[in-house]
């Protein structure tokens, strides 16, 4: 199984298969990101791209799945896990890539964006989760979940370490939590948006068209989800955009 070794404390598990334009595929699960979460989302991007056009690259992230890591004492968490992807990309000889994330991967993008700016070619976000309509507890219950499942297999971690790092990640944040408004307001990578629907409080409507109405380039697919129809007319969309790197003037609600 192939492994990135960044440090001698963090491993990361990845797959690649394809050739062609590198894109980074960021699974939905919240923090406990891992390839195989891609198969529960509406729109499985890892099916959608030709393996003769692209080169795929999925993997785990830190403390998910295959992945282990540390937990680095100081620092915003959202960077550290931007680092893992970006020296991932880099050990894979990607100097500038695409990146299509579902759930927390929306969030992960915005902060990605944030740190390598035109490095990042293109992004799609599916279902961007955030903070709306007091559903802050459902995020809570989620990295708890994480957290016990590391303390029983990984009793060598620290749980106070674990609980530091997840709340500096968690506590106290809004929107798309691993950013503010404004420092989306900055965000220039082009982006298709398709974001969750009103009564879903992981990946709250509201979260994704907000992203579309303030970063500097984004387009939102509304609807996306409504039908089998409506789902492969967005995966159309997402794979022109992903061939082209140029965003549809306008989408179909």
């Amino acid at each position: 199984m192939p492994f990135f070794v960044k440090d001698d404390s963090t491993s990361i598990y990845y797959e690649t298969w394809g050739a062609g334009l590198p894109v980074l595929m960021i699974a939905p699960g919240g923090v406990q990101s891992a390839a195989p979460y891609w198969a529960r989302a509406p729109l499985d991007m890892t099916q959608l791209l030709p393996p003769d056009e692209f080169q795929v690259v999925v993997m785990d992230q830190r403390n998910a799945g295959r992945s282990v890591g540390n937990f680095p004492a100081a620092g915003d968490p959202w960077s550290t896990y931007a680092d893992d992807q970006l020296r991932l990309m880099e050990y894979l000889d990607a100097d500038s890539f695409h990146v299509v994330g579902c759930c927390i991967g929306g969030s992960f993008i915005l902060k990605l964006s944030q740190l390598i700016g035109s490095r990042l070619r293109g992004a799609v976000l599916e279902m961007p989760i955030g903070i709306a309509g007091g559903n802050e507890v459902k995020f809570e219950g989620q990295w708890k979940t994480w957290r016990d499942g590391l303390v029983q297999f990984r009793p060598e971690l620290s749980e106070a370490k674990i609980v530091e790092f997840a709340e500096r990640m968690w506590k106290d944040r809004d929107f798309v939590v691993s950013m503010t408004d404004d420092e989306v307001r900055s965000v220039t990578t082009p982006m298709l948006v398709l974001p969750g629907s009103e009564d879903d409080p992981f990946h709250p409507r509201s979260i994704g068209v907000k992203i579309g109405d303030l970063a500097q380039n984004a387009r939102v697919i509304e609807e996306w989800n409504d039908s089998d129809g409506a789902r492969a007319d967005a995966a159309e969309t997402v794979l022109a955009f992903l061939r082209t790197g140029e965003l549809p003037t306008a989408v179909a609600s």
